[in-house]
């Protein structure tokens, strides 16, 4: 055999085999048929990493925020003295006499009103 008849022959085999392949490949994308095609798997995206405190960062903001509730709760207690004290020294509110129950009722909310403002400047 000469050269020339190996390489015509290791065409001929490339060919056969390419032949198959394409038919080989026509079949299994029949065979696929209906539903969704396959895609490449694609890994899930990860989660984004959960950022960690030291244990004194975590103390100094347990403090602060303590220190914050404690302000809190002192400034309630002094609007409520303040709030009991102004109590015992204003007096109930008289109504005017009326003609009418309309003129009644009007200066009835003014005072209200008036008693209310009374309350916040005493308050703050």
């Amino acid at each position: 055999m000469s050269l020339e008849e190996i390489i015509s022959q290791i065409d001929a085999e490339i060919a056969a085999l390419t032949n198959a392949r394409t038919l080989l490949s026509g079949l299994s994308s029949a065979k696929r048929g209906l539903g969704r095609p396959k895609t490449a798997k694609v890994p899930p995206a990860a989660k984004p990493k959960t950022r960690v405190l030291s244990p004194e960062a975590r103390k100094r903001i347990a403090d602060a925020q303590k220190k914050r509730w404690a302000a809190q709760k002192k400034a309630a207690k002094k609007s409520a003295v303040k709030k009991t004290s102004a109590e015992t020294t204003e007096t109930k509110p008289t109504l005017p006499k009326a003609a009418s129950k309309k003129a009644a009722k009007k200066a009835a909310s003014a005072q209200a009103e008036a008693t209310q403002k009374a309350k916040q400047t005493h308050a703050n």
